[in-house]
């Protein structure tokens, strides 16, 4: 495109406060544009009505893409050292089991919303959840959901306290970007736009009042606020962000930061000047933006540190996208202070619906369908953020034989539906976490059979490679703000929760949520009878993670955290040729029923007895189990929905909890916000 030179041109889309979404056909997830190619470190109407809101439901045979496994004839092999650590049976006639050979088989029961009403209800939180529901005598087994729902408040509370390091803290190991704007300002000239522009981040952050603004650009000031407000989807805080008045500003100040300019003449070009002509300030720019690509992902769109590249001196953002290698976006290339980070999902969108948003598309059935036909792969690669970390502990979710555990698990069609609205939910979480920078489980002396029959013993819902992956998103955070952050700045930072800080300080719990999910996945592998998918020295001591897991799993409707609210909403396509935009949403925490069964069955000898104890040397032959029933528990499982909402607009968590509270279904709440 060609780059005007007037003042208007130069200030990108501050003319109108939603030009942007109407020059770009469709923007999607928070408006991230495509990509995320770029070297790390630089190289609507009815607005104050009601939510005029639609569930999208697809066609009930759209989301038919799976069927039940087909039993395998030839069980695993058999492992005669692979020995449960839990013995069976009662004190005085103690078996152990082998389940290196057996295959599980699961499925989801359904539900009488007449006999089973507590199951049917939607609840705030799991632990209102599980009360409600134990109190009728449920079996609860610790669900995928429940476990995310764990890390959900913790992952929350570490962004939030790093987000105000970022940008309130003095010192500390931060490369903050307050300071780096107030540096960044002095070397401005008076008369600037860019000091114009800045000027407006330090009313939004506080630091200034609208009254001692710089008389000469006074007037231009209030007209960047102005428009930076009149746009809900950049403006308005959501997320944990509402969880303080100090978060929501930082909310506005890094976003008002992340402001899109379509040309680079006025401020983007003033900026990237005085980041050229001090290596300093480039430096500490470079690292703020290396930062939110590792806590994040790499960026969709170019930084100024691109147009401060003195090879790319006169060469439009236009050109600029080229010569960095990103995607084209939907509509016109865009350069920012602080980029968006870009998701695969987003770039998946914009694919889909570059021409328009049509009224019956369902975007997760999309994102699903693209995963399974290998269109879009989830696996990280070497540039990767925590983000993408994340989505990929999830991925055994829609293509169970990607997981280790694959040949031990024979999964019904019922369970694999109820693994896709897992995903669903928990991508929608993780989403949430990072709304503001993302792109929109001898002897032979006589025995007698156990008294007691023997049905799977699960201590979670069977998942290890997800249990896995987690722990090992995890450890690349961990490594990462490891190597940027001094160990004085490490011990003094506490994670946040809504009213206060977390009980423990941040890198102790960080330690201890990657040791948690470690040890789940070791107490899931015994579960199923398989060896744990760790790499030589990944876990030095599992015996301690499995400890850890295991205490926890012993006491969790304790846990604090499981009573937090858990329905959330993250937006993740604005459509401005209909002026809709689309919405991720959880509803609330339900039961489900999860049957388990041995489609091969384990293998069992009776308990070994010491020689002292009139036991022999030689342990018994392993036998194959006869006889063995089901086990039956209720998992607590999130309620999905892909909302629409009329006009460019975000709906924070207080808005969606406040329509919930009146409803207790899917249906009813759903009826009620599209009133």
């Amino acid at each position: 495109m060609g780059e005007p030179g007037s003042k208007t041109s130069a200030r990108g889309f501050r003319t109108a406060g939603l030009l942007l979404a109407a020059a770009v056909a469709v923007t999607c997830a928070v408006f991230f544009w495509p990509g995320g190619s770029q070297q790390r470190g630089g190289k609507g109407d009815d607005s104050k009505g009601r939510w005029a809101i639609v569930d999208v439901k697809p066609a009930e045979d759209k989301y038919d893409l799976f069927a039940d496994d087909p039993r395998s004839e030839t069980p695993p092999a058999f492992d005669p050292k692979l020995i449960d650590s839990r013995p069976f049976g009662e004190p005085d006639n103690l078996w152990q089991i082998n389940a290196s050979s057996a295959v599980l088989s699961l499925d989801i029961l359904e539900i009488s919303d007449v006999d089973e009403p507590e199951l049917m209800q939607l609840y705030p939180s799991y632990a209102e959840a599980a009360k409600a529901i134990g109190a009728r005598g449920g079996r609860l087994l610790p669900s995928l959901n429940l476990l995310d729902g764990k890390a959900k408040q913790f992952d929350d509370g570490l962004y939030a306290a790093l987000e105000l390091a970022m940008v309130q803290r003095d010192g500390d190991g931060f490369a903050q970007v307050l300071e780096l704007l107030t540096e960044i300002d002095r070397a401005l000239s008076p008369q600037s736009e860019a000091h114009a522009w800045i000027e407006g981040a330090f009313v939004i952050a506080g630091r200034k009042t609208a009254e001692k603004l710089s008389p000469i650009w006074a007037a231009q000031t209030k007209e960047f606020i102005v428009e930076f407000d009149a746009d809900e989807t950049r403006s308005k805080p959501i997320g944990f962000y509402t969880w303080s008045q100090e978060l929501q500003s930082a909310f506005r100040f890094l976003r008002y930061l992340m402001n899109p300019w379509p040309v680079r003449a006025g401020a983007p070009d003033e900026i990237a000047k005085v980041l050229a002509q001090n290596p300093a300030l480039m430096k500490a720019y470079t690292q703020v933006l290396d930062f939110y690509a590792h806590l994040t992902n790499p960026y969709a769109q170019l930084s100024f540190a691109s147009l401060a590249e003195p090879a790319y001196a006169g060469k439009t953002v236009d050109q600029l996208w080229s010569s960095a290698g990103l995607p084209r976006p939907p509509g016109v290339p865009t350069a920012h202070f602080l980029p968006y980070s870009g998701t695969k999902e987003t770039r998946l969108f914009n694919r889909l619906f570059r021409g328009g948003l049509p009224p019956d598309a369902d975007l997760m059935f999309e994102l699903v369908k693209a995963i399974r036909d290998g269109k879009v792969d989830l696996k990280p690669g070497e540039r990767s953020g925590w983000y993408d970390y994340q989505v990929h502990a999830l991925e055994t979710f829609l293509l169970p034989a990607r997981g280790a555990e694959h040949e031990k698990l024979q999964l019904g069609k019922r369970y694999k539906e109820r693994m896709l609205q897992a995903f669903a939910a928990l991508i929608t979480k993780r989403r949430e976490t990072h709304v503001r920078q993302a792109e929109g489980a001898k002897t032979e002396a006589k025995f007698e059979l156990p008294r007691e029959s023997y049905g799977p013993r699960l201590r979670v819902e069977p998942n290890p490679t997800y249990f896995l992956r987690q722990a090992r998103a995890y450890a690349f955070l961990q490594a990462y703000l490891t190597s940027v952050l001094p160990e004085a700045s490490r011990a003094r930072l506490r994670g946040l929760r809504e009213g206060g800080l977390r009980a423990r300080p941040l890198f102790e719990e960080l330690e201890w949520i990657k040791q948690f999910f470690y040890g789940l996945h070791v107490l899931s592998c015994e579960d199923l009878g398989m060896r744990p998918a760790l790499l030589d020295g990944e876990l030095p001591d599992a015996a301690a993670a499995s400890k850890a897991a295991g205490d926890w799993l012993e006491a969790w409707s304790e846990d604090a955290d499981l009573a937090a609210d858990t329905r959330v909403a993250v937006p993740v396509l604005f459509s401005s040729e209909r002026d809709v935009s689309r919405l991720w949403a959880t509803l609330g925490v339900r039961g489900a029923k999860l049957q388990a069964h041995y489609a091969h069955r384990p293998r069992w000898r009776p308990l070994p007895k010491p020689e002292a104890d009139g036991g022999q040397a030689e342990d018994a032959e392993w036998q194959k189990m006869d006889w063995c029933e089901s086990s039956y528990y209720v998992i607590l499982i999130d309620e999905f929905a892909e909302l629409e909402l009329k006009g460019l607009r975000v709906l924070n968590r207080e808005e969606l909890r406040a329509a919930c509270d009146r409803e207790k279904t899917k249906e009813k709440i759903v009826q009620a916000l599209s009133e």
